[in-house]
């Protein structure tokens, strides 16, 4: 399963789009089937299976692998909330150095 979170992305926005449109996918061995909505707009499904070909490495994923796909993007918020809380606390650090340095630089 290719985990990047761009594929993630882009998968999950092409769902979406073919959901918005009315357009129903799944996966059978390996291959993404679909059935849009009867009075669907040729030139519009057109655009739409495009899209899902472009995007078709994600959508499977997400549609076969679900799980998968969620701890994923659990894993990647997890360290992103780390990385943001790594962060905030230097800030704090850096802001009572700041003011020590100043209160030292003052009492001179």
């Amino acid at each position: 399963m290719d985990n990047t979170l761009e594929s993630i992305e882009r998968g999950l926005a092409i769902i979406d789009t073919l959901i918005k449109n009315d357009v129903m996918i799944w996966v059978s061995d390996g291959t993404i089937k679909y059935k849009a909505k009867e009075g669907t707009d040729q030139s519009r499904l057109d655009v739409l299976l495009k899209m899902l070909k472009a995007g078709k490495p994600g959508v499977i994923e997400i549609l076969t692998q679900p799980e998968a796909t969620r701890k994923t993007l659990q894993d990647r918020q997890r360290r992103l909330s780390t990385a943001f809380n790594d962060v905030v606390v230097l800030e704090e650090d850096l802001i009572r150095l700041s003011e020590i340095v100043k209160r030292r630089s003052n009492g001179k």
